[in-house]
Protein backbone atom coordinates (compact mmCIF):
# COMPACT_ATOMS: atom_id res chain seq x y z
CA UNK A 1 0.00 0.00 0.00
CA UNK A 2 2.96 2.38 0.86
CA UNK A 3 4.53 1.48 -2.38
CA UNK A 4 0.91 2.51 -4.54
CA UNK A 5 0.44 5.70 -2.74
CA UNK A 6 4.19 6.74 -3.58
CA UNK A 7 3.49 5.78 -7.36
CA UNK A 8 0.59 8.08 -7.29
CA UNK A 9 2.42 10.89 -5.83
CA UNK A 10 5.19 10.25 -8.61
CA UNK A 11 2.55 10.29 -11.24
CA UNK A 12 0.40 13.31 -9.86
CA UNK A 13 3.45 15.28 -8.97
CA UNK A 14 4.82 14.45 -13.06
CA UNK A 15 1.68 15.39 -14.44
CA UNK A 16 1.43 18.56 -13.13
CA UNK A 17 5.15 19.25 -13.71
CA UNK A 18 4.44 18.47 -17.44
CA UNK A 19 1.71 20.84 -17.46
CA UNK A 20 3.33 23.84 -15.75
CA UNK A 21 6.41 23.20 -18.48
CA UNK A 22 3.84 23.20 -21.07
CA UNK A 23 2.67 26.96 -19.67
CA UNK A 24 6.01 28.06 -18.77
CA UNK A 25 6.43 27.53 -22.97
CA UNK A 26 3.22 29.22 -23.71
CA UNK A 27 4.33 32.47 -21.09
CA UNK A 28 7.61 32.54 -22.73
CA UNK A 29 6.62 32.52 -26.44
CA UNK A 30 3.99 35.36 -25.41
CA UNK A 31 6.86 37.81 -24.08
CA UNK A 32 9.05 37.21 -27.54
CA UNK A 33 12.43 37.77 -25.97
CA UNK A 34 14.29 39.39 -28.86
CA UNK A 35 17.69 38.58 -30.05
CA UNK A 36 18.16 35.16 -28.96
CA UNK A 37 17.39 36.22 -25.26
CA UNK A 38 16.49 33.29 -23.18
CA UNK A 39 13.03 32.92 -20.99
CA UNK A 40 13.21 32.04 -17.78
CA UNK A 41 10.58 32.23 -15.02
CA UNK A 42 8.52 33.99 -17.47
CA UNK A 43 11.08 36.63 -17.64
CA UNK A 44 13.84 37.45 -20.40
CA UNK A 45 17.02 36.68 -19.09
CA UNK A 46 19.36 38.51 -21.04
CA UNK A 47 22.25 36.30 -21.68
CA UNK A 48 24.87 39.23 -22.77
CA UNK A 49 25.22 41.41 -19.90
CA UNK A 50 25.56 44.57 -22.27
CA UNK A 51 21.86 44.73 -22.72
CA UNK A 52 19.03 45.65 -20.27
CA UNK A 53 15.07 45.94 -20.69
CA UNK A 54 12.02 43.89 -20.66
CA UNK A 55 13.13 42.13 -23.76
CA UNK A 56 17.02 42.84 -23.29
CA UNK A 57 16.72 45.54 -26.08
CA UNK A 58 18.32 48.17 -24.39
CA UNK A 59 22.45 48.88 -24.62
CA UNK A 60 23.97 49.50 -20.52
CA UNK A 61 25.90 51.88 -20.55
CA UNK A 62 29.47 50.76 -20.09
CA UNK A 63 31.35 52.28 -16.75
CA UNK A 64 34.69 52.75 -19.25
CA UNK A 65 35.74 52.47 -22.58
CA UNK A 66 39.28 51.54 -23.20
CA UNK A 67 41.04 52.63 -26.03
CA UNK A 68 43.42 50.16 -27.26
CA UNK A 69 44.88 51.56 -30.80
CA UNK A 70 44.99 54.63 -32.83
CA UNK A 71 44.92 54.60 -36.28
CA UNK A 72 46.21 58.15 -37.82
CA UNK A 73 44.02 57.91 -41.30
CA UNK A 74 44.60 61.25 -42.63
CA UNK A 75 46.05 64.50 -41.53
CA UNK A 76 47.19 67.81 -43.32
CA UNK A 77 50.82 67.37 -45.21
CA UNK A 78 51.11 71.19 -44.90
CA UNK A 79 50.11 74.03 -42.90
CA UNK A 80 47.57 76.41 -43.75
CA UNK A 81 49.80 78.93 -45.68
CA UNK A 82 50.91 76.00 -47.56
CA UNK A 83 54.63 76.12 -46.16
CA UNK A 84 56.14 72.51 -44.98
CA UNK A 85 55.17 71.64 -40.41
CA UNK A 86 59.21 70.92 -40.57
CA UNK A 87 61.28 72.30 -42.81
CA UNK A 88 63.51 69.05 -44.47
CA UNK A 89 60.85 66.70 -42.92
CA UNK A 90 57.87 65.52 -42.51
CA UNK A 91 56.28 66.81 -38.78
CA UNK A 92 56.85 64.93 -35.93
CA UNK A 93 53.65 63.70 -34.73
CA UNK A 94 51.98 63.56 -31.41
CA UNK A 95 48.15 63.06 -30.21
CA UNK A 96 46.17 64.27 -27.24
CA UNK A 97 42.95 63.23 -26.28
CA UNK A 98 40.93 65.79 -24.12
CA UNK A 99 37.55 65.83 -22.47
CA UNK A 100 36.34 69.35 -22.92
CA UNK A 101 39.21 71.13 -22.15
CA UNK A 102 41.19 68.28 -19.49
CA UNK A 103 43.65 66.05 -21.24
CA UNK A 104 42.94 62.62 -20.55
CA UNK A 105 46.00 61.07 -22.82
CA UNK A 106 48.56 61.72 -24.23
CA UNK A 107 51.01 59.44 -26.55
CA UNK A 108 53.75 59.01 -24.68
CA UNK A 109 56.84 59.22 -27.25
CA UNK A 110 56.55 61.36 -30.38
CA UNK A 111 56.13 59.76 -33.89
CA UNK A 112 59.53 61.39 -35.49
CA UNK A 113 59.15 62.23 -39.17
CA UNK A 114 55.51 60.90 -39.57
CA UNK A 115 54.85 59.29 -42.88
CA UNK A 116 52.74 61.59 -45.07
CA UNK A 117 49.69 59.83 -46.85
CA UNK A 118 49.81 57.24 -45.03
CA UNK A 119 48.36 55.50 -41.81
CA UNK A 120 49.68 55.82 -38.58
CA UNK A 121 49.05 52.59 -36.23
CA UNK A 122 49.65 53.14 -32.25
CA UNK A 123 49.18 50.93 -30.08
CA UNK A 124 47.81 52.19 -26.28
CA UNK A 125 48.67 50.42 -23.49
CA UNK A 126 46.36 52.44 -21.16
CA UNK A 127 43.61 55.11 -22.18
CA UNK A 128 40.33 55.09 -20.05
CA UNK A 129 37.54 57.05 -20.85
CA UNK A 130 34.94 57.20 -18.14
CA UNK A 131 32.40 59.83 -19.34
CA UNK A 132 31.48 57.45 -22.43
CA UNK A 133 28.53 60.06 -23.61
CA UNK A 134 30.67 63.15 -23.17
CA UNK A 135 32.24 64.63 -26.12
CA UNK A 136 36.05 64.07 -26.10
CA UNK A 137 38.57 65.77 -28.77
CA UNK A 138 41.62 63.96 -30.38
CA UNK A 139 44.11 66.67 -31.36
CA UNK A 140 47.16 66.00 -33.44
CA UNK A 141 50.15 67.94 -32.94
CA UNK A 142 53.49 68.82 -34.98
CA UNK A 143 56.06 68.53 -32.21
CA UNK A 144 58.84 71.10 -32.62
CA UNK A 145 61.27 70.12 -29.53
CA UNK A 146 61.62 73.79 -27.79
CA UNK A 147 59.60 75.39 -29.94
CA UNK A 148 55.84 75.95 -29.35
CA UNK A 149 54.38 72.76 -31.22
CA UNK A 150 52.28 73.24 -33.70
CA UNK A 151 48.66 72.61 -33.65
CA UNK A 152 47.82 70.46 -36.53
CA UNK A 153 44.23 69.45 -36.49
CA UNK A 154 41.51 68.17 -34.17
CA UNK A 155 38.18 66.21 -33.99
CA UNK A 156 35.53 65.69 -31.74
CA UNK A 157 33.90 62.79 -31.20
CA UNK A 158 31.72 60.79 -28.54
CA UNK A 159 33.24 57.49 -27.68
CA UNK A 160 29.28 55.55 -26.99
CA UNK A 161 26.04 56.18 -28.03
CA UNK A 162 23.19 53.83 -26.61
CA UNK A 163 22.52 52.39 -30.24
CA UNK A 164 25.60 51.83 -31.56
CA UNK A 165 26.29 47.83 -30.57
CA UNK A 166 29.13 48.25 -29.17
CA UNK A 167 31.79 48.26 -31.96
CA UNK A 168 35.76 47.11 -31.88
CA UNK A 169 36.54 49.77 -33.92
CA UNK A 170 35.25 53.10 -34.28
CA UNK A 171 35.89 55.62 -37.10
CA UNK A 172 35.93 59.22 -36.53
CA UNK A 173 36.27 61.25 -39.54
CA UNK A 174 33.98 64.72 -40.06
CA UNK A 175 35.69 64.84 -43.29
CA UNK A 176 38.09 67.60 -42.06
CA UNK A 177 41.33 67.80 -42.27
CA UNK A 178 42.02 64.81 -39.77
CA UNK A 179 40.19 61.06 -39.42
CA UNK A 180 41.38 58.54 -37.12
CA UNK A 181 40.36 54.54 -36.46
CA UNK A 182 39.91 53.79 -32.63
CA UNK A 183 40.05 50.31 -31.03
CA UNK A 184 37.62 49.57 -28.50
CA UNK A 185 37.17 47.68 -25.04
CA UNK A 186 33.92 48.37 -23.55
CA UNK A 187 34.37 47.57 -19.18
CA UNK A 188 30.78 46.86 -17.23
Amino acid sequence: MKHLLYLILLITITIFSSCKDDEQKKICEDIGCSSGRVCENNLCVCSDSRFVGNNCELQKEPKSISLKSIEVLKYPSKRIDGSNWDTNSPPDLYITIYQSIDPIWLLPNVIVDGGLNQSLFIPIDSAQIVNVEEQHTISLYDDDGSLVDKFMAGVLFTPYNDTNGFPEKITVDTGGLVAYELTLEYSF
